[in-house]
């Protein structure tokens, strides 16, 4: 692993650690941790907290006037848990590092509509600033003048953004055989305007730019002025005294686990879509369905959508109690136009969060075994994906999550039928110290037992956050893959988590493909002589909440490759050394 070589000013750090008013000081008794939902969420406790945060003397900006009740909108659902999630401490303590220098102790966690982690969960469409308008809150911040003004009484603005930097140092790039420092550096800001409940306009705009790579960058790494999000939403009736929208234009998707469809907050340029959705939400329901196009990016031009591929689905949520979640779901993906077999790229970007550019023969470039293939097989496919998921906690102890799909349909002229399972239990000792917790868990999806004979059975991953739940490396997805995987985190503060992940992976078809987060078939033996056994991913990565707007991300990951890479490519095993600092404002 070579040094960094990242001459750029950290900025952010100064900008977040100074500037601020004081705190009043408060001796700390002991600390007691309880339950909160998972730390790569937002925290929203009751309005009633008392606690204040980094800029404590200012104006609260949300106090609504007279007039319309604006306590319904926008219309929040609890983010949705990772099938891994963790549950953060919740009772008193110091919530991040700046608290701890201002010895500004609170009797609860703060609320923390962006969370207070390196990764984002949720878009920022679905941030809860509604604690400002309640008039008992005396949690205010130097940033509150940007949420919930309302220069009317029928009207509300609000707005905000961040500001992220990543130094990257990977090792074997992509199982290219070659290395690759570089940089990569964001910009996003939104504007969210209300008439009422009954008209919303939203826009947020991305600048997504990549320095210094010693390869080409990945399509998701640049993305220069352009919008992210650009949609807006009509209420077009009340149903069970809830609204129903319609919401049209450029919009974020995620939903339940994110295994199939979710967000890239890893990725420097997130994915996107372009169409049509109806939703609803009530006190326990969550129900959308939609029709959409996924956006390409163009880093010298505005981005449009690729109109081959056309992206259905209907999604719906039942909240049981306060800790358990069912998801039901019905998903069509129709590509007619060609995409690379592993289906997921007919979107116009990658089904995954990876950062390299990778997807060749042999692995991003380099020369392949004699048993390898140049993986170059293109087809228009029309693929359905029927699931649901099952998960909670009991007494925020034992952790729960079980998750199954099966698909079918067409790929290339043949018939198409697949599955994906995935499942675990965990535990917290939610009294101990640091909050210690586990995961065990079990990821397939199938693969094809003999690649381009009668009915194809590799499942295709749709557009999965495949990052999250196959290691920070992006070299596995889930199509053709095993994955025992026990995960570890604890807390040696409030304000700082610690996570390690252990990957095992195997081939489910040792004749089918390697495909990477992005769906990219990247190895392959047809012979099937090179075995499954992949390798094993090492993850170690730790979150520190500076403030509450800065955040610091700092992670490594090691691959120790198997006899199937080793048979198929360059022998090295990959390496990634990763430091972020985002601002949220």
């Amino acid at each position: 692993m070579r040094l960094p070589r990242f001459a750029g000013a950290w900025l952010l750090v100064t900008v977040g650690l100074t500037g601020l008013p004081p705190a009043a000081a408060q001796q700390p008794p002991a600390q007691q941790p309880s339950a909160q939902p998972h730390s790569d969420g937002p925290h929203r406790p009751g309005p009633a907290d008392g606690q204040k945060a980094d800029g404590d003397d200012g104006e609260s900006g949300g106090k609504a006037p007279d007039g319309f009740d604006w306590k319904k909108v926008p219309p929040v659902m609890p983010t949705p848990r990772y099938g891994d999630y963790w549950i953060s401490p919740s009772g008193p303590g110091y919530y991040s590092l700046l608290d701890v220098i201002r010895n500004n102790y609170r009797e609860s966690p703060p609320h923390l509509p962006y969370g207070n982690t390196g990764l984002m969960t949720h878009a920022y469409f679905d941030a809860d600033f509604r604690y400002l308008d309640d008039p008992k809150n005396t949690q205010t911040d130097f940033f509150d003048f940007l949420k919930r003004r309302h220069p009317t009484d029928d009207w509300m603005l609000t707005a905000g953004g961040e500001e992220r930097v990543r130094y990257m140092n990977q090792v074997n790039s992509n199982l290219s055989g070659r290395d690759n420092i570089f940089q990569l550096q964001r910009t996003r800001d939104f504007v969210d305007i209300w008439y009422q409940d009954r008209i919303r306009l939203y826009a947020e705009f991305i600048d997504a730019r990549s320095f210094n790579q010693d390869r080409p960058p990945a399509s998701n790494d640049v993305n220069q002025t352009d919008f992210l999000n650009l949609f807006a939403d009509l209420k077009v009736l009340d149903l069970g005294g809830n609204p129903v929208y319609l919401r049209a234009g450029r919009q974020e998707m995620y939903y339940g686990s994110q295994r199939l469809v979710g967000r890239l907050d890893w990725a420097n340029a997130d994915r996107t879509f372009e169409g049509v959705k109806g939703f609803w939400r009530d006190e326990h329901w969550a129900v959308d369905a939609w029709w959409m196009m996924p956006v390409v990016f163009s880093p010298s031009h505005f981005d449009s959508v690729n109109d081959k591929v056309n992206f259905e689905g209907v999604f719906a949520t039942y909240h049981h109690g306060k800790s358990r979640y069912w998801d039901l779901y019905y998903l069509n993906l129709d590509n007619r136009g060609s995409a690379p077999a592993g289906g997921t790229s007919a979107g116009g970007q990658a089904g995954g969060d990876s950062e390299g550019s990778g997807g060749n023969a042999g692995g991003g470039g380099a020369a392949p075994s004699p048993t390898a293939t140049a993986l170059s097989d293109t087809h228009s496919f029309n693929v359905s994906t029927l699931g649901s998921r099952y998960g909670g906690d009991i007494d925020g102890r034992l952790m729960f999550d079980f998750e199954g799909a099966v698909q079918f349909g067409q790929y290339a002229g043949a018939g198409d039928a697949a599955g994906m399972a995935s499942g675990g239990v965990g535990y917290r000792f939610k009294d101990a110290w640091s909050t210690p917790q586990f995961w065990v868990l079990y990821d397939w999806a199938s693969g094809d037992r003999n690649p381009g004979q009668g009915t194809r059975t590799t499942f295709n991953q749709l557009y999965n956050r495949g990052h999250h739940y196959f290691g920070y490396l992006d070299l596995v997805g889930r199509q053709n893959i095993r994955d025992l995987n026990p995960h570890f985190a604890f807390f040696p503060t409030n304000w700082w988590r610690v996570e390690l992940q252990y990957h095992a992976f195997e081939l489910d078809q040792a004749k089918d493909a390697l495909y990477n987060s992005g769906g990219t078939a990247t190895r392959q033996d047809p012979t099937g002589q090179a075995g499954r056994n992949v390798g094993q991913e090492l993850d170690i990565r730790t979150d520190i909440a500076a403030g509450r707007h800065l955040v610091f991300m700092v992670g490594y990951s090691k691959l120790f490759a198997g006899e199937f890479l080793k048979r198929t490519g360059p022998p090295q095993s990959p390496e990634l050394f990763y430091f972020q600092t985002i601002y949220r404002y």
